[in-house]
């Protein structure tokens, strides 16, 4: 039986469903009307489309319309639920900039926002979500640089950020990320050299940095990422010698060319 939010506070969040209902105000064009039959302010949002609920405080904890043909805008309200641990949107058709205010997320474990239109720079208020695993925003058409406050999420383990028009160089810090294990930073147009500090992530199984304007020699010090599975560091415009550490590892793809 639906549990009915005629008084909000007895039933559920009042804020989470006033943040709720404002991501669907942002909302132009809802394909599958996924968001019209289900979201409706007089039934609990624990019940609508995308939504679980905690059990025991009746808040919001993954918000997941990923591929559900949305498009508008996302709501910068959505940093007001408090308890989201995962939010994904990706694959619709939203546009605009992605709020700085998901900065204020700090229990959410995965983000994943790519295959959308978004435009805009990445908010360096991201790393503030120090509980943060999965960072996903590749296939939009972001720019800007990467920011150096990602550096310092603790428990990253996937960083998708490819396919984006992102310039300025790679940040020596991102090699500080012990924790990660994917990163995806091709197709976009970073230059400068590959920093030998990528080196030091002992975890990664997946690097791939080709089709930006990356230039100068390829690190010997990759060799020390003993996990690696796959490397891609093609069209570039690097120069010298591959490092022989590199071809005596037993990789399962090395793409350098």
């Amino acid at each position: 039986m639906m549990e009915i939010c005629y008084f909000p506070s007895l039933f559920c969040n009042e804020s989470d469903q006033q943040a709720l209902l404002a991501f669907k105000s942002a909302i132009t064009y809802d394909r599958y009307h996924a968001l019209a039959t289900t979201w409706m302010p007089n039934v609990s949002f624990c019940y609508w489309k995308g939504i679980i609920c905690s059990r025991r405080r009746q808040r919001v904890f993954p918000l997941n319309l990923s591929s559900m043909g949305l498009q508008g805008t996302i709501s910068p309200l959505l940093a007001n639920l408090s308890f989201l641990t995962i939010l994904d949107v990706s694959n619709n058709s939203f546009h605009g900039h992605i709020p700085y205010q998901l900065g204020n997320l700090f229990r959410l474990k995965m983000l994943r926002l790519s295959k959308n239109q978004l435009q805009g720079s990445i908010p360096p208020t991201l790393g503030s979500c120090r509980s943060l695993r999965n960072l996903t925003l590749s296939f939009n058409n972001l720019t800007g640089n990467i920011p150096p406050q990602l550096c310092v999420l603790p428990m990253l383990v996937y960083m998708s950020l490819g396919a984006n028009n992102l310039i300025g160089t790679i940040p020596d810090c991102l090699g500080n990320i012990s924790s990660l294990q994917f990163l995806y930073l091709a197709y976009n147009s970073l230059h400068g050299s590959v920093p030998s500090e990528l080196g030091m992530l002992s975890q990664i199984n997946i690097l791939n940095l080709g089709s930006n304007h990356l230039m100068g020699r390829i690190p010997s010090s990759l060799s020390n990422c003993t996990n690696i599975e796959a490397l891609d560091i093609s069209y570039n415009q690097l120069v010298g010698r591959i490092p022989w550490e590199l071809c005596s590892k037993k990789t399962t793809q090395l793409n350098i060319l």
